[in-house]
C-alpha cells in the first residue's frame, strides 16, 4: 500500500476516533512487529500508533479501539485481538523475530513454553512474539538489588520482549493455572502501551487492570497468590 493511501486511512481513523472519544487525535500507521496498538498524550493531543494492518479497520474496529483506549473494556480488547489475529500475515518477520526461546524454559516441575502457548492461544489470538524462561536463582546474602528482584514473581522486558519467571514458582505446589495467570499478566505488559504523562510512566493503567479480570480464573489465581506469597518469597 502506498504512503498516500496509508496517510488517507490514518486521517479516516483520526476523524472517527475524534468523534468517538472526543478529543484531538493524531494517528500514525507503522510497521512495528511487536506492538500493534499504543497511545499516549503529547502537547494536549492523543497520539495513537497502530500497525499498518489497521488501514483495513472498519467502523466497528475503530469503535473497539476507542472503547479500549477510553476504558479498557475486555470485549473491545478481544475484538481487537481477533482483528490482529486475522491480519497477522501482514506483520513482517525480521531476523530478530525468529529467535529461539531460552533453553531454560523447561523446569523441574513446569514447562513455561506450555504456559505461554496456552495463554497466547486463548487470550491473544495466537500472536506471541515473546520469549520466556526461568530467571536466575538468587543466593542468600546477595546484593540489595538482587534480593529486591527475588521478590518479584515475574518480569517483562520491553527491550527484548522476554518474560522472566522467578524460579521459586517451579514447584509441584504451584498449580498450572497460577503460572498461566502470571504469564497472562506479563503478556498484558507486552501488548498494552505504557502511558506517559510528562516524565511519569504508568504500567498498571485502568485498561490494564480491567483486562486482568478477563483471565478465566482471575479471582482464584489472585487468592492463591495472596495466600502463598509469603512462603514463595521468604
Amino acid at each position: 500500500m502506498s504512503r498516500e493511501k496509508l496517510a488517507d486511512h490514518a486521517k479516516r481513523i483520526e476523524g472517527l476516533l475524534a468523534i468517538l472519544l472526543p478529543q484531538p487525535v493524531d494517528v500514525v500507521l507503522n510497521n512495528n512487529r511487536s506492538t500493534m496498538v499504543s497511545h499516549g498524550k503529547k502537547a494536549g493531543r492523543l497520539v495513537v500508533r497502530l500497525h499498518r494492518m489497521f488501514a483495513h479497520a472498519g467502523v466497528d474496529e475503530v469503535k473497539s479501539l476507542a472503547g479500549f483506549m477510553s476504558g479498557g473494556n475486555p470485549s473491545d480488547a478481544r475484538k481487537i485481538d481477533r482483528f490482529i489475529a486475522s491480519h497477522k500475515h501482514e506483520i513482517k518477520r525480521g531476523a530478530s523475530s525468529r529467535r529461539k526461546r531460552p533453553v531454560c524454559a523447561k523446569g523441574k516441575h513446569h514447562d513455561l513454553c506450555g504456559n505461554l502457548d496456552r495463554v497466547v492461544e486463548r487470550y491473544f489470538g495466537g500472536i506471541g512474539e515473546v520469549e520466556i524462561g526461568w530467571g536466575r536463582e538468587t543466593k542468600k546474602g546477595g546484593s540489595r538489588r538482587s534480593r529486591s528482584r527475588s521478590r518479584v514473581l515475574a518480569k517483562y522486558s520491553y527491550e527484548d520482549r522476554t518474560i522472566s519467571v522467578n524460579p521459586v514458582l517451579d514447584s509441584d505446589k504451584v498449580p498450572g493455572y497460577v503460572l498461566d495467570w502470571i504469564v497472562y499478566h506479563e503478556m498484558l505488559h507486552h501488548v498494552l502501551p505504557v502511558e506517559k504523562t510528562g516524565e511519569r510512566r504508568r504500567f498498571h493503567t485502568r485498561s490494564f487492570k480491567a483486562l486482568e479480570r478477563a483471565f478465566d480464573r482471575y479471582e482464584e489465581a489472585v487468592e492463591w497468590e495472596k495466600a502463598n506469597l509469603e512462603w514463595l518469597l521468604k
